[in-house]
């Protein structure tokens, strides 16, 4: 049993059909990515190696977080956030340029933030702009697939002994637990959720609890007797239910 590409799209509402992120990213070459951070950013070079030396010890170098070159989403966050309080200071005039500039941040920032969140949380693989560099075009991707299949690779590495964290998207994990073990009791349905509609997202019907209390050893005790005492009727698998079934049955004579 394990989270499926249907199941991202309920929790998250990402589309899990569409472009292949693995065949438009790459990783590319500093003169690769000095112009395209010049065509996203309009950074020179040397703003550009400046940002990247920020984000790594050693440069230039490649790191273990993506495959890529890290780059500090915080920087990003610092330099294009907060629009509109600049914008009220006249500190900032929202051009044409600008909003795009913006726009790509943005979308960057998201896919370290939410996509490919790495084990430090703080940086994103700069080669990653590649696939936002055009908004246009950034909706043909599966982001829900690419999110999952992402999360999944990250569990994998997280099985071993000496691993401690796990990057991904872990709101999806912890919503598909909830979802299907709800006798864990780890979160509680809010109140306008309880009848619930088919077409809203899962992620926003529940009431994160006890969220910061890492440390509650009690808390975890009582985790793993439920864990140890679970058998099948213990999980909620409902896949398809009869709407959903028929929705599924229609769609596959269509592409038949």
């Amino acid at each position: 049993m394990t989270i499926t590409p249907d199941e991202a799209n309920k929790i998250t509402g990402l589309k899990v059909r569409g472009g292949s992120v693995d065949a438009d990213y790459y990783d590319m070459s500093l003169e690769e990515l000095y112009k395209l951070f010049n065509e996203c950013f309009g950074w020179d070079d040397y703003k550009t190696e400046l940002e990247f030396c920020r984000s790594v010890k050693d440069w230039p170098r490649r790191d273990n977080f993506g495959g890529g070159i890290g780059h500090y989403i915080t920087n990003l966050k610092k330099e294009f956030g907060n629009t509109s309080e600049k914008v009220e200071k006249g500190e900032l005039v929202m051009d044409e340029i600008k909003v795009k500039q913006t726009g790509t941040t943005y979308l960057l920032y998201t896919l370290g933030r939410d996509i490919f969140l790495n084990l430090t949380g703080n940086k994103v693989n700069a080669n990653y702009l590649i696939l936002v560099k055009d908004l246009a075009t950034v909706n043909k991707y599966a982001w829900g697939t690419t999110a999952l299949a992402y999360l999944l690779e990250q569990l994998a590495t997280a099985s071993r002994l000496a691993s401690t964290y796990i990057g991904g998207n872990f709101t999806m994990l912890k919503v598909w637990v909830y979802d299907h073990f709800s006798i864990l009791e780890l979160a509680k349905k809010l109140e306008k959720y309880v009848n619930w509609v088919d077409t809203l997202l899962t992620a926003a019907r529940y009431k994160f609890e006890d969220e910061m209390k890492r440390n509650n050893e009690q808390l975890v005790t009582r985790l793993r007797e439920k864990l140890n005492s679970l058998n099948l009727h213990d999980v909620d698998f409902d896949p398809y239910s009869p709407k959903t079934w028929k929705k599924k049955m229609k769609l596959f004579k269509i592409k038949r």
